[in-house]
């Protein structure tokens, strides 16, 4: 269950758009939350030195636990049952996308969930002390106010009472000085190489060179989590890099040296 940074850019521009702040909670320990159906059955040994088990005893489970490879269908379909006991209904082309009326004739709640960690407004103060009171029935949950920090992204809100209107910069810059750790340069330097576009260094024209399968192999690697971490980043705060990153993203299956420097 996890909404794409597509649909967190949608949350945030209309929540933007209706001049209100996100917020931001999180299910604790969620995916034990969960009672597995009879027709999934687990056995397990009882950890090492367990008071309560005898010798050469097992456990059948029957909730969910964190490393079973369905716990985070379990929980989801749970989740939606939850949301939707409280008049929250998913979206049909985004299921991690919910929209409804927890109070009838009141504006309604937007909310999008990533896992256990979940963002919600509304232009209704009133709808968003209810659906809090509603959840934590349910489930036990942490309300941590406006969203400042979520999937590596900071967010910085500003609201001008004056004009009545809301704003929020999104910045990755922790996750761009690993990006630039990971490629072996030093983020306080100025004296970066030229960015690797066409009126810089074109990326068709770089050449291959000789090199060993080891040394391919590792340049492979690093190299196709270089393009996953630029990816992530062009999506999330920086679409200026998005052409580029395409172009390089060509050379993943048979990367140089020289794409790596790139």
């Amino acid at each position: 269950p996890v909404c794409s940074l597509m649909q967190l850019r949608l949350m945030i521009s209309l929540a933007v758009k209706k001049n209100h702040i996100l917020k931001q909670g999180d299910v604790k320990q969620a995916f034990v939350r969960s009672t597995l159906p009879p027709d999934e059955k687990y056995v397990v040994r009882p950890p090492t030195g367990c008071l309560y088990s005898k010798p050469n005893t097992y456990w059948l489970l029957i909730r969910t636990l964190y490393g079973l490879k369905r716990s985070a269908k379990h929980w989801f379909d749970k989740a939606t049952k939850i949301f939707k006991s409280i008049n929250l209904q998913p979206c049909p082309h985004a299921p991690c996308i919910f929209s409804g009326t927890p109070i009838p004739g009141k504006p309604p709640l937007y909310l999008a969930i990533y896992v256990d960690d979940f963002i919600y407004f509304s232009e209704s103060d009133e709808v968003e002390q209810k659906f809090q009171t509603d959840l934590q029935s349910h489930v036990p949950t942490d309300f941590m106010g406006k969203v400042t920090h979520l999937l590596g992204h900071k967010f910085i809100w500003t609201q001008d009472k004056t004009n009545n209107t809301t704003s929020c910069h999104i910045s990755q810059v922790a996750f761009i000085d690993n990006i630039l750790h990971l490629a072996g340069l030093d983020p306080q330097s100025t004296n970066f190489p030229k960015t690797p576009y066409r009126s810089g260094i074109p990326v068709d024209s770089i050449k291959y060179k000789d090199i060993s399968n080891d040394t391919f192999l590792h340049i492979q690697h690093k190299f196709r989590s270089i393009i996953g971490s630029l990816n992530w980043l062009s999506q999330g705060s920086r679409p200026d890099i998005a052409v580029i990153t395409s172009i390089l993203a060509k050379y993943q299956n048979n990367p140089s040296p020289g794409h790596l420097y790139a």
